[in-house]
């Protein structure tokens, strides 16, 4: 029983120094690190407008607000990425300048390996002063995101994939740490843009059965500026729920957040349990979009579209 327990401890010992002396291996290392630099990089240049309105000049894209923050970004990230991989196709949320960037971007569709990026996720509550902004860069293989990495500048997070590698969390220059999505929802907590959103109360009326009153959807509901950092909670089990109408998100809100989540065992879908399309003409996701930490929760509120959507 002794040497039982003596042979026990040496294991534990072993493979606590052999899992601090062994980081995890990635495929694609140089487009991993390459995105990561580029989203520090552009975070320190958000921190420098952040909490600062009177330097943003805020103008109106649509219903949309962007500040200069959102454009020295996205400069910064492009320049970063095409230095490093001229010959990928880019896509990015907002219009950049040069006949480098602007042959990446004509050629994204079509070229095998392209990156998407959202240069600041989250700009109203970037405007406001509160701190669920980020970053998101994806690379897609053939329209399919294999990369991914998220960063939030304000707590210095770290959410990072890439397809078969699983899924990391790095806070400031901590270890990284991998993630997983909850094994089984015990119960719904979902994270949403709007507790007032119509298609919020349609939605989970129908999926947990009952209205929403103001205890569950203050107790249970989670409001989060970011998509990414939506999929992320996901993806770390702090919530097992999102889902979104056609009406909202565009491709580079997801792209990055969809091999995070994936990877730490997550599904992530359009409302109707279809994979989503990357690759479309209008950047939205016609059909919304659907993401949880379970399979059996997934099943669930597709069932539940099917029938509001008959």
């Amino acid at each position: 029983m002794l040497r039982f327990f003596l042979i026990f401890n040496f294991l534990v010992v072993f493979c606590a120094f052999a899992k601090e002396k062994h980081p995890p291996v990635f495929s694609y290392p140089k487009e991993l690190e390459t995105a990561m630099d580029a989203a520090r990089q552009a975070g320190s240049i958000l921190l420098q407008y952040w909490n600062k309105e009177a330097d943003l000049e805020i103008e109106m894209k649509g219903t949309t607000p962007v500040t200069v923050a959102d454009f020295q970004s996205n400069e910064a990230i492009c320049q970063k990425l095409l230095a490093d991989f001229p010959d990928y196709g880019l896509l990015t949320e907002e219009k950049i300048g040069g006949e480098a960037m602007e042959k990446a971007i004509a050629r994204w569709r079509e070229a095998e390996w392209t990156w998407m990026v959202d240069p600041l996720d989250g700009t109203k509550s970037f405007i406001a002063g509160r701190k669920d902004f980020g970053i998101h860069i994806a690379l897609l293989h053939f329209g399919v995101p294999i990369l991914g990495v998220n960063y939030y500048p304000v707590s210095k997070t770290m959410y990072l994939a890439v397809e078969g590698c699983g899924a990391y969390k790095q806070v400031r220059k901590k270890p990284l740490q991998q993630i997983h999505t909850e094994a089984k929802a015990k119960a719904v907590r979902p994270v949403v843009s709007s507790k007032k959103s119509s298609f919020v109360h349609s939605f989970y009326r129908a999926l947990l059965g009952m209205p929403l009153t103001p205890k569950m959807l203050r107790k249970d509901f989670k409001n989060v500026g970011s998509c990414g950092l939506r999929l992320c909670m996901i993806a770390e089990g702090k919530r097992n729920i999102y889902a979104s109408s056609g009406e909202s998100g565009s491709v580079w809100d997801y792209a990055s957040g969809a091999v995070i989540l994936k990877e730490a065992g997550g599904f992530i879908s359009d409302l109707q349990g279809k994979p989503l399309d990357f690759l479309s003409d209008t950047y939205k996701f016609k059909s919304g979009t659907l993401s949880c930490g379970s399979k059996e929760l997934l099943e669930k509120a597709i069932r539940v579209s099917e029938i509001q959507e008959h």
